[in-house]
């Protein structure tokens, strides 16, 4: 059982480290880690269902929820690096990184590899369950973004900027590409239709 008191441990630490976007944009008492995976997961969901239910594509939901629940782990231990400060790094070194700090989290687990090979599937956008994922990932970002925005923090710009360009180059089939943007979309037209540019 000792491999599970670790795990905790690292799942337990995403509670108390803040989301580094942001902080690097002045946010007072931003979202946790666990905060953001919460919201992923449900996203997660609820995406999932709808997607199966206008018959684009059946997720393995049970599979998704996972990688919902681990996407954001390896940041228990190398924190959240903002986009921004991904370029000094560069993207394949902070992928080894994380990919490093996922086999130490699950180092003792008798699924060690079944869990690097889902995160990698998140991380690639490989499967239908690693696009709704990312999808997730990002819907979420949106979402806490409207209410930092809602509660007057205006200096948030660049994640708009950032949560355009993404939607409009996800992966996957026409139809699953067309959802993630509809979704987007309907809540960037909600949002701006409150509160106009």
């Amino acid at each position: 059982m000792t491999f599970m008191n670790d795990i905790f441990y690292f799942s337990t630490m995403m509670k108390f480290i803040p989301r580094g976007g942001w902080l690097m944009k002045g946010i007072r008492l931003p979202e946790s880690l666990g905060d953001h995976s919460y919201g992923v997961a449900m996203a997660t969901m609820i995406m999932g269902r709808e997607l199966a239910r206008r018959e684009i594509v059946e997720p393995n939901l049970e599979k998704a929820l996972q990688l919902a629940l681990i996407h954001d782990l390896t940041e228990s231990l190398i924190t959240d690096i903002p986009a921004p400060m991904t370029r000094f790094f560069g993207t394949e070194n902070k992928k080894n990184a994380e990919i490093s700090a996922l086999e130490e989290i699950f180092s003792t687990s008798p699924y060690k590899e079944e869990m690097r090979q889902m995160w990698l599937e998140f991380e690639e956008g490989s499967s239908v369950e690693g696009r709704l994922v990312r999808a997730a990932d990002k819907i979420d970002m949106v979402l806490q973004l409207c209410r930092y925005e809602e509660t007057g923090n205006r200096s948030l710009e660049d994640f708009w900027g950032d949560s355009d360009r993404i939607f409009a180059s996800s992966g996957g089939s026409e139809k699953e590409k067309a959802f993630y943007s509809e979704v987007y979309e309907s809540i960037r037209k909600k949002h701006f239709d409150k509160y106009p540019r």
